[in-house]
């Protein structure tokens, strides 16, 4: 993994050399304030792998009482089966609606609760926007923007970069699980999470890049004292979670029914208390139903 500072990015889009330094590596630890992850995953690239390991090592490292996922892909094998299966959501179940249920959820717990201590809650979004236009909406903006307020953690993965709004000020961490576009590095800088001064040096960035790193970068500068780019810039690898071993498929597809061998995986699973779950299903208003 490489970055590069705004002066060597400048001296490359002038002709000159390109150095490349290590960047440091990204923890969950690091989130400060519930945060908005948007995460770009091509097809069988590991999204889904990432959103539950960033979920389970955000519960690990600074708490998550109960977690909701959306996804078109429900199945017992999903995630390595490290959700429990009645918080793994599929349509007509919208992503609004079900935020919506956990902010007021919140809210209430707020008001009737005032001595006691928000839930800290998450809702990811598994690659199940319909459009484009779903991520435009003033309504559901204005609920992303306000989750960290009632300590709701969002995470919202993509695999279709037309599905992303031109510019994401509502995410606060940006990811990809595999760099992409290198042939059309002007889409990537339109859509994705990368500033170069043009299309060569971005395309150098890229390049830089091993095939299996994540990458998480701030949208928000840290501060004035941030000079360069490695002051922003994480590289993040997931682990590769399944809740019992026979659930272990081969890395980077969770589709298809031959189990294979799957190395390098760890046993694990998202932990709830039955009280938060009942919480959840109640606030959700849905009765829980099998894949």
């Amino acid at each position: 993994m490489s970055v590069v500072s705004e002066d060597e990015l400048a001296a490359a889009a002038c002709g000159g050399g390109l150095k490349v330094h290590s960047i440091r590596a990204f923890s969950a630890f690091e989130f400060n304030s519930p945060p908005v992850v948007l995460v770009h995953g091509p097809p069988e690239s590991g999204l889904s792998t990432f959103i539950s390991s960033l979920l389970i090592h955000t519960q690990q490292t600074r708490g998550l009482d109960g977690a909701v996922v959306l996804t078109d892909r429900k199945s017992e094998t999903y995630m390595g089966g490290t959700i429990p299966h009645e918080f793994v959501l599929r349509r007509p179940l919208t992503f609004e609606a079900v935020l919506k249920s956990l902010v007021d959820l919140q809210r209430h717990r707020r008001s009737a609760r005032p001595d006691q201590e928000l839930l800290r809650l998450a809702v990811a979004v598994d690659d199940c926007i319909p459009s484009q236009s779903v991520l435009k909406s003033e309504s559901l903006l204005g609920l992303i923007r306000f989750a960290k307020e009632v300590n709701i953690m969002v995470i919202i993965g993509v695999s279709d970069m037309s599905k992303l709004p031109p510019v994401h000020t509502f995410a606060t961490h940006v990811a990809a699980t595999r760099c992409v576009s290198t042939e059309d590095p002007k889409l990537l800088q339109k859509r994705m999470f990368v500033r170069a001064p043009n299309a060569s040096a971005l395309a150098e960035i890229l390049a830089s890049c091993q095939e299996h790193e994540f990458l998480v970068g701030l949208l928000r500068s840290p501060g004035p004292s941030a000079s360069t780019l490695q002051d922003f810039m994480r590289s993040y690898t997931p682990t590769y979670y399944v809740q019992r071993s026979e659930l272990a498929r081969t890395p980077y597809a969770w589709r298809g029914d031959e189990v294979a061998a799957a190395p390098g995986f760890c046993l694990g699973e998202f932990h709830m208390d039955m009280e938060v779950q009942l919480l959840l299903i109640k606030a959700l208003g849905y009765v829980p139903q099998e894949a």
